[in-house]
């Protein structure tokens, strides 16, 4: 999992007349991560997915500045900044790899570093990478609030995305999660505005505590055996 070029750059260089010469620096150095990857690992069983953290949290403020030295955009303007890093990012990875986007809200501070009003900007970013991105999308991964209700999923109706899969983050931890059971209504809920899809956690688990993570990942078992008896239509 790499950073989305934005994420890797813009926070740790203040000067945005630097930003064009680092961008293709980045994406030549990620294309080269990748190929020493392939060295030792077969691409059939590679999987590169790229994590667009600061990029949700830059469009989610709207025409708002989302770094002290971040220049003064209109929300259309940051959108053409963010969906016109797809390309060189998807092109660091060969055809016959895997390649995902995750649509992050971010964990720093505590999940979700930046609670999102609905799915429209995860169903916009995977509609502009599928029509942008030179090579195929094989997923993306969308993570969903633990109270999402019908407005909040409602843009999933506005994918459009072809063979891509798209993988919802509907698995919560913890007591605000509500166990097998409130994942079980996120799912039914989820299906009235987008038929297919697969499930995961909400977002990674680097930031967890150590001493949760064995729970975390019973809880994530327990929802998939559960997310497959709902498909095979035992309810």
């Amino acid at each position: 999992c790499f950073p989305g070029s934005i994420s890797g750059i813009e926070p740790y260089f203040p000067d945005p007349a630097d930003w064009p010469a680092v961008r293709a620096a980045y994406e030549e150095g990620t294309r080269a991560e990748v190929a020493r990857v392939l060295e030792t690992v077969p691409a059939e069983d590679l999987t590169v997915q790229f994590d667009l953290a600061w990029e949700l949290n830059d469009l989610s403020l709207g025409d708002e500045p989302v770094l002290p030295w971040s220049p003064a955009q209109r929300f259309a303007e940051k959108y053409e900044r963010v969906s016109s890093s797809l390309p060189g990012l998807a092109r660091a990875v060969p055809e016959d790899v895997r390649l995902g986007f995750h649509w992050c809200y971010g964990t720093a501070g505590g999940w979700p570093m930046t609670a999102m009003a609905d799915m429209e900007l995860c169903t916009l970013l995977s509609n502009s990478a599928v029509q942008l991105c030179a090579r195929p999308v094989d997923y993306f991964h969308m993570p969903v609030l633990p109270d999402a209700d019908d407005a909040f999923l409602a843009p999933l109706e506005r994918l459009d995305v072809g063979d891509a899969r798209v993988f919802l983050g509907l698995v919560h931890p913890g007591e605000a999660g509500g166990g097998v059971a409130a994942f079980e209504e996120r799912v039914r809920r989820a299906r009235r505005h987008l038929g297919e899809f697969g499930i995961a956690a909400v977002c990674g688990h680097g930031r967890d505590d150590p001493a949760q993570v064995d729970g975390i990942l019973r809880l994530t078992r327990a929802c998939v055996e559960r997310f497959e008896e709902l498909r095979a239509g035992r309810t």
